[in-house]
């Protein structure tokens, strides 16, 4: 299974990046339940357990950063995120919604966004630096790259 998501502030989820994608599973009439106003966050997470992933490749490149629900607000971080475990790979993709501001994202640090809590609990990865190998290359030689680099791993710290 390879996701390739995008990121977006969600206005229910906070963001949409790979473990918002499970909710595509679902047919359109099936997902009622998820937004009954019970449980959101520990419905969308544990629909994660029902498949595995072997790779997450979610585009960075630009992003969504305004509140919904139009989404009209872009950044570019000229950036590709690839991991095999879609919460460290969701953890960096939130760390760079953070640097740019994002709507939600921003508010509070990474890993005490509820995903990444519930995410935890269930055995589905870790949302800290000292659990992810991140292995980086600036291929388009970028000369803000370093310092957005060093961003993601003090947030994630």
């Amino acid at each position: 299974m390879i996701l390739t998501p995008i990121m977006r502030p969600h206005r229910s989820a906070t963001f949409t990046i790979a473990l918002k994608l499970a909710v595509g599973l679902i047919d359109a009439v099936g997902r009622e339940w998820l937004h009954n106003g019970e449980a959101f966050y520990e419905k969308m997470v544990e629909l994660n357990l029902a498949f595995s992933v072997d790779l997450v490749v979610t585009d960075a490149l630009k992003c969504f950063i305004g509140g919904g629900p139009v989404h009209d607000e872009m950044a570019e971080p000229g950036i590709i995120i690839a991991g095999s475990n879609r919460v460290a790979a969701d953890a960096v993709a939130v760390a760079v919604m953070k640097q740019y501001g994002a709507h939600g994202v921003i508010d509070k640090p990474v890993q005490e966004h509820e995903q990444f809590i519930l995410a935890e609990q269930l055995g589905l990865g870790k949302p800290r630096i000292d659990e992810m190998v991140l292995r980086t290359s600036n291929l388009a030689e970028d000369e803000d790259f370093d310092t957005m680099i060093n961003r993601i791993k003090d947030e994630l710290s």
